[in-house]
This record gives structure tokens, sequence and C-alpha cells, in this order.
């Protein structure tokens, strides 16, 4: 440890000849605030170096368990045996992603026939080499297959560079284009007689990372490039996107804030000069969400409009440029059943597949348009066998004539399986599957949903993984992970992972706490758990850690707690409450949203305006009170914390590593009297270092590494943590 204060002691006096923090307080519109770190808030090289010694430091603590580490990371290179490889018919080839042995990510394609040769259209190592980081968000064929525009984002802080690449060596097109700052894209067309390519694609402020402006983009045959603005959102809550109907009839731009849609349309095909337009397609109305998809002349609408949860409806173009975009004009199609909550769709020329969840399991509702049917709200329909733990991922589904769709199940016991689905009888067939090492490892893991009452009776469900022999009941320790996220209405679906099989292996238990403000449960449940109720969130996750300790699924002292992003929010708070942190073993924040007064407050920061709708507009003098009153950050006590690792990012753009920062020098000030303002080092009351606070710095994203071999490491690091804090045992 005297190598850890060391490197520690000399990167605070680096930054402190750097950037003297002068200013302690700050005035915000109704309040004083006092913030003795808000230096490190200032990019430059002194945030550089002290982020270095943060991790130096932190790899000085885990030195101790090399071994142990190394173990760690053979078994995850070991685990998968092959991957999920699932292809997708477009016209004469069909097209797949696949992993390098490394772990990047490989974008191929066969053509159909006898002739099967794979062709690797993008490597993502390639990408990355002379970077520190490769991640491809979009990738698009042409629809005559000798183009690919693919957007990537090179260091992880949400910078994207749209590029186009021939795929056909006979084709006219220009060299690989690049456009900066681009975050989506669809092709309009693409003009071989000519040599032109002319494509839809929204652009991204390069400050505060919103997609605002919707372009027309050409590419000449001489390799000249042109630009059109076609819609310029002046909203600062609102980000654009875009896509192709199935049926490749139209491009759809769609504005949206935290709760309110607007939706414009492109008619795709031959363009004649310079006359795109996008036209407005339903009156935006406050609160009312939806997106849109066209078959036969009708314009399929899913929307919050009369169903919080979502319902289908319907109306032909002709009628809504008619009406100028009356919601009077839809029809209703479809209601799904029960408390389904509808997330996605993917429409044919015979079927409507919705996706959703309902009470935090997942479900595939399939409705049949037949023709011979007419739309009177009795549409057959039926419900997808599902296991009631996991999550779905559509496919590509790429063809709007198919009678077949794929879908992707994972689950904390199913590390990938892809079926593809008959829709007239409703059996699914697996075309591909992860395969793992010891599978009876998994086959010997219970996972299960249980409940309990919250405090006020609300019904909270918790997912439990265990092995059966630990859910028998096993004298001594019985370590738990409970995870949590609860925000943004999202389904916090738990998922295969590697650092999972390796706490499952020596014992531990894995809980997801499905607390209020998550999207587990439908609008409601997150109506619950935002703003001034974004408390009950907490308290969920109070009560679920005493439900655990209380049916002995994780003994006192043993039970730990792991949030991510706006998760970290849930877990920072709980923790300041000295009543409820002493239940808490050890804790792991990665790249967690713990100084959410100071973000909220900085509507120049990315995201900041966006999120007023989750969490309140600082500018409101109550909305403030109530963001203080949940900051981790602000709230920090002097009450000793249980050890604390951090993980964060120094090219997050969301949670900026400066605010995994300060909460550790906050935190290691107040709980233990380690730091004075100026970063100097003081002894605790017991002689000794009483540092437990652990922050690694990596240099990716917010998303995290891209490599499996950097996540690997990442999480050996984690368990690494989890077992020194309890003093387990590290076989």
């Amino acid at each position: 440890m005297a190598h850890v204060r060391r490197v520690l002691r000399e990167a605070w006096r680096t930054v402190r000849q750097a950037s003297p923090p002068t200013v302690l307080s700050s005035f915000s519109r109704h309040a004083k605030l006092i913030d003795e770190w808000s230096y490190l808030q200032r990019p430059g090289p002194a945030l550089t170096r002290l982020a270095a010694a943060e991790t130096e430091a932190a790899r000085a603590t885990f030195a101790a368990a090399k071994g142990f580490r190394e173990r760690l990371e053979a078994e995850a290179a070991s685990l998968l045996v092959a991957d999920n490889v699932a292809s997708e018919l477009q016209g004469p080839f069909t097209y797949y992603q696949r992993h390098s042995p490394e772990g990047f990510l490989l974008f191929c394609r066969m053509p159909v026939g006898s002739d099967q040769v794979e062709e690797v259209l993008l490597d993502t190592a390639k990408l990355a080499e002379g970077e520190s980081y490769a991640d491809v968000t979009a990738c698009k064929v042409s629809d005559d297959h000798s183009l690919l525009a693919y957007i990537v984002d090179l260091h992880g802080d949400d910078t994207f560079e749209l590029r186009l690449r021939r795929l056909d060596k006979d084709s006219q097109a220009a060299k690989e284009a690049r456009f900066p700052d681009i975050r989506s894209v669809e092709f309009l067309q693409h003009r071989s007689d000519l040599g032109e390519v002319s494509l839809l694609a929204v652009q991204v402020d390069p400050t505060s990372k919103r997609a605002y402006q919707a372009l027309h983009l050409t590419v000449h045959a001489t390799g000249d490039q042109s630009c059109k603005t076609l819609w310029e959102e002046t909203d600062a809550a609102a980000y654009l996107e875009l896509y192709r109907t199935k049926d490749r009839a139209y491009i759809l731009v769609s504005s949206n804030t935290k709760d309110t849609s607007e939706v414009r349309l492109a008619k795709c095909g031959r363009l004649e000069g310079d006359n795109l337009v996008l036209k407005p397609l339903l009156a935006k109305t406050s609160g009312v969400e939806y997106f849109a998809e066209h078959r036969d002349g009708w314009l399929y609408v899913v929307s919050n409009h009369e169903r919080p949860d979502f319902m289908v409806y319907r109306a032909s173009v002709d009628e809504i440029e008619r009406t100028e975009g009356a919601w009077s004009c839809l029809e209703p199609v479809f209601t799904p059943p029960g408390k389904f909550h509808v997330t996605d769709a993917d429409l044919l020329s015979r079927w409507l597949v919705l996706y959703g969840h309902e009470a935090a399991a997942p479900r595939i509702c399939v409705v049949s348009l037949s023709e011979d049917r007419r739309l009177s709200g009795n549409l057959h329909s039926y419900l997808v066998n599902l296991p009631e733990i996991g999550s779905v991922e559509p496919g590509i589904n790429a063809e709007a004539n198919a009678d077949l769709i794929q879908y992707t199940f994972r689950s904390p016991v199913e590390p990938g399986c892809t079926f593809e689905l008959d829709l007239a009888s409703g059996h699914p067939k697996i075309v591909s599957r992860c395969t793992v090492n010891h599978p009876e490892l998994l086959q010997s893991l219970q996972c299960e949903r249980v409940e309990f009452p919250s405090r006020d009776g609300t019904i909270i469900p918790i997912t439990l993984v265990r092995q059966s022999s630990h859910a028998a009941g096993n004298p001594g320790m019985l370590p738990c992970l409970l995870q949590v996220y609860g925000s943004y209405g999202t389904c916090f679906s738990p998922d295969f992972r590697s650092e999972h099989i390796a706490l499952l292996r020596r014992g531990w238990a894995l809980a997801w706490a499905h607390v209020r403000g998550g999207g587990e449960n439908g609008r409601e449940w997150h109506q619950s758990g935002r703003q001034f109720k974004k408390q009950n969130s907490v308290l969920d996750l109070v009560d679920a850690m005493k439900y655990l300790l209380a049916h002995g699924i994780a003994t006192p002292g043993c039970l730990c707690l792991k949030g991510s992003s706006a998760g970290g929010l849930t877990v920072g708070t709980l923790l300041n409450s000295h009543a409820d942190a002493v239940l808490v073993g050890a804790a792991i924040l990665e790249v967690p949203f713990v100084d959410t007064l100071t973000s909220m407050m900085d509507s120049t920061l990315p995201l900041t305006v966006h999120e007023f709708e989750e969490w309140g507009d600082p500018q409101d003098i109550e909305h403030e009170a109530n963001i203080r009153s949940l900051s981790p950050f602000e709230n920090l006590g002097s009450h000793r914390y249980p050890p604390v690792y951090i993980s964060c990012a120094s090219n997050d753009a969301r949670a900026p590593v400066w605010m995994s920062l300060k909460y550790a020098a906050r935190m290691r000030a107040r709980s233990s009297g380690l730091l004075d303002r100026r970063g100097s080092r003081r002894r605790s009351s017991d002689g000794g270092s009483g540092d437990n606070v652990v922050v690694y710095c990596s240099d990716s994203g917010h998303a995290g590494p891209v490599s499996w071999q950097e996540r690997d490491e990442e999480f050996s690091r984690q368990v690494s943590f989890l077992h020194n804090a309890l003093g387990l045992e590290k076989i």
C-alpha cells in the first residue's frame, strides 16, 4: 500500500500545481453549492495524470491477486466453445456477424449457391489499428449489394463517422467516402449508371453529441460530395434517428424526447434532381410516442396514444396526407394482451410481430394480417412460448415477404440461442447456438423469479441465479451479488456474462432487483421511479437486500451491490445512508452517474436537457432540491463506507471521468479523512491507510471495451475485488 499512497500523493501534488482549487463554492439558481473538487472538471493534462495515477494505484492493489486474475481470465477465454453465428438471407447473399479469436466483430457474407466463400466486409480489428477503440454502430448494404455504409466510433466518446465502402469492383462509386459526425444512415438510391450514391443521414453536434440534423448526402461519380439539410431539430431535448421501412418504400426520420415523438418521412425510389423532402406524418402531441411501418399503402403506427404500454393503429398514406396527420384518421388494429409493453415490431406482408415484456418477462406476440381478414380488432394472434427469465433480440428480418423471422434469446444460463420462427405454425427451431465448456455447470444452476413486498406494499421482482447446492443451504458464508439499474423505463434483463459464471462456480448467488424506475412492468413502473419518486428505486433496493438476507440467500457481510451508469446513482444513494450501508459487504460502480446535480445544471453536457424528463430540471427550485437530495456526490457522509470499486472511462461522454474521480476523492476525504481538499494524504485513526476505494480508468467509452480480452481483464478485476473485500479464498 505504500506504493499506492506514493503514486496518488504525487498525482495530487501535480494536480494542485496545474489546477489549484481556488474556488470552493458556486451558486446554482437557488442555492449555494460547495464543491471542493470542482477543479477536476477542467479538461487538461492534470486530470489525465490523476486518472492515470488512480489506475496505477489500482493495478498495484490488484497485483497481489495476479495469479487469481489470470485463472479467471483463462476461464473466460475458454468458456465459449463456439460463437452464435446466425445468417439471414438478403437477395443473393446471406449476411452474418461473427467474432475473431481475439473477440473483435467481423461483418461477413456468403453468396447463395454452391460457391460459398466467405467475404469479410468489415473487420473491426483493422479499424482499431492505431486506435484504442473501434465500435461499429451501424452497417447498411445498398440494394444492389455493391456498397457498404457503416458508422464507427473510434474513441468511445460518441464521436461517429460515416464511411462508404465499395464492395463490387465493377461499381462506379467513388473510393471510400467519409462524413464526420453521422449517427445513422440509410441508402436512398445507388445510380450505378451515373456512378452516384444518395443517402439519408442524421448528423450529430460534435459538442453536445445531440443528433439534430437530417441530411441528404450525395457522392458523385467524380468523388465530390454534396450535402443538403432537410430537417434541423431545434429542441435541445430531442434526438433524431432514422430507419427504412421493411418494404423499402419509405425512410422515416423520428425526433424523440423522453416522452414525445415527431416523425417525418421521405419516399424512396428514383430521385429526379434535388426534389427530396421530408413530410410530417402525424401531428406532434406532447406525451405521445410512436413509431411507424409501411405495408401496401398503409402506415401502421405503434403508439401510446391511448394505451400507455402501446397498441397498433393504421391509416392509409393518402388519408394521413388528406387530414394533415390528424390522429383521428387512425383506426385501431391490435391491442396487446394483458400488460404487454411493446418495445419493437416487425411488419411483414402477412404478419405483424410485436416484441416487448410483461412483469419483467420477455414477450413476442404474432398477429396474422392475412388479406382475407378484416381489421376488426379480432385478428388472430398468439404469444410465442418463451422462458420467463431472459431477453429477446429481434433478428434483422429484412425480407418483407417472409413467413419466417429470427430472434435470439439470452439469459443468465443461456449465452445465446438464435431461433427461426415459423409464423404460421408458431413453431421455433434452433438455427445457431453458443456452446460452452462444462455445460454441466449451467445445467446445475437454479434460475428463478421471486417477489417480495416493498415497504409501501408494491410487489418487487427479483431474478435469482445460484447453484442448486447453494439453494439447499450451505453452512458458513453465502456471498451474493445484487445488481440494479431502475432508470429510463429500461427493462433490466439478466444476461449471460463471464464474470457471472466465475462467481457462480465459486459459490456465489446472483440477483437482479427489478426496482421501480425501470420498465419491467410497463410505463407505470417507470413513472413511479423517476423525478420526485426516484427514492422508490433506492427503497426498493434496500428492501431487496433485506429480503435476500432474511431468506438466507446471503449471509450478513457477504451481500454486495453493483450498479452501472444510472444504476450507480441508485447504489451510491443507498451507500450514503449509514443504516443501509452497513448491510453492504462491497460495491461495484461501473461508469456511475454519481455527480447528478452538477451534470443536470450544465446544459452544455451531452444528454442534460434530454434527461430533464427523467431527473428533473434544476432551474425549478423543487426539482433542484430533489436532485440534490438524490445525488450521491452531494450527500457523501462521514460514516465508513464498504469497499468500493469504481470503473470509469477516459472517453466517456455520458458519465465523464471527472465524475468518478470527484466522487472517490470526496468519499475518501469525508469518510476517513484521508485527503484534504488539496489532496494531501492523512492517516486514518487506526494508523493504517484506511483507503477502501479503488478506481480504475480505462481508455474506452461509456459502453466499455470492445474486445473480449479487455472485457475479461475488467471482469477479473471485479471478481478479484469482491473476493478480497469479503476475505474469500481466491481459487
